[in-house]
């Protein structure tokens, strides 16, 4: 069964999700701003700034937060499975003359 193979823990597959993990969380909150979470919003800030209504209170949705992090493994081990077939194929470029 290959794809027990696929999904099996590494180092590299838990690099690739801590750094698509905080990219992410850094990403969102500039494409957000009172939110964190890409692809799926997991928490969100209050909007309790001096001279604004006061907004509603911080939630966090811990479901959410599994599901992204799902998400990120699940792509670092794609890029992993990905990166492996192209190194057994020794895929090489040739150009003719």
């Amino acid at each position: 069964m290959e794809y027990k193979k696929i999904i099996k823990p590494t180092i590299g597959k838990i690099i690739f999700l801590t750094v698509f993990y905080f990219a992410s969380k850094i990403l969102s909150v500039y494409v957000y701003l009172f939110a964190e979470g890409m692809p799926f919003i997991f928490h969100k800030s209050s909007l309790d700034w001096p001279g604004l209504v006061k907004g509603k209170p911080a939630e966090f949705n811990y479901i959410y937060l599994v599901m992204d992090i799902i998400i990120w493994y699940l792509m670092g081990c794609f890029i992993i499975f990905l990166f492996q077939k192209i190194k057994s194929k020794k895929v090489g470029i040739k150009f003719k003359s």
